[in-house]
């Protein structure tokens, strides 16, 4: 019985590898202490998001006419 391994090699650019690296290490303090979450407001859209490492809930979205005054 033969086994045929077959290894192929992708090039992963380093400019790939530093941006991961360097999103990991900016996620750190948020590890140990715990996001600070901000408010961000935007069209239709409710979210929080770490001023920090920059992590974003998936956010509410918001339905204008249904709060309209009458």
């Amino acid at each position: 019985m033969k086994i045929r391994v077959v290894i192929r090699c992708s090039s992963v650019r380093p400019a790939y590898v530093r941006h991961r690296m360097w999103s990991v290490f900016k996620q750190v303090p948020c590890l140990i202490m715990g996001h600070t979450s901000e408010m961000k407001v935007t069209s239709g859209k409710l979210a929080l998001k770490c001023a920090r490492c920059g992590w974003q809930s998936p956010g509410w979205t918001l339905d204008h006419g249904r709060f309209a005054r009458i």
